[in-house]
């Protein structure tokens, strides 16, 4: 079973690796890139020199999106292994249990994470940041 479970595994690791390249007219491509190689702050340093519209605020604000979003990915990571280990456990009641509870523990640390989001975003606003 277990072999079947790292060929099932591998399937989908290098099926995800392996996508379709669609034509798109290279202006796309470069702003596609530069707004990676940005980093939290946009777009902090330019030809000219450093940009003044990026701020403290704008750090502080893209570095609360990406931890928001590795924790949504670190929840739904969660919920696929506790869903394997359901699905594995043949019956079992103590691997069913565990798999149920760190569902729910996923879900409630996902509405903590949404919350969390809700209030930061609200204090932004009603700030005018």
């Amino acid at each position: 079973m277990k072999f079947f479970i790292a060929i099932f595994a591998l399937i989908i690791i290098f099926s995800s690796v392996v996508a379709p390249v669609f034509a798109s007219e290279k202006n796309a491509i470069d702003a596609a890139v530069n707004s990676i190689d940005a980093g939290f702050g946009g777009e902090i340093i330019t030809a000219n020199g450093s940009d003044p519209d990026v701020t403290v605020h704008n750090l502080v604000g893209n570095a609360i999106k990406v931890f928001l979003g590795i924790m949504g990915t670190v929840a739904l990571c969660i919920f696929i292994y506790s869903g394997i280990i359901w699905m594995t456990a043949g019956g079992t009641e103590a691997r069913i249990t565990t798999a149920q509870n760190s569902m729910i523990w996923a879900a409630l640390g996902l509405f903590a994470v949404f919350a969390s989001y809700m209030i930061i975003k609200f204090v932004i606003t009603s700030l005018a940041f």
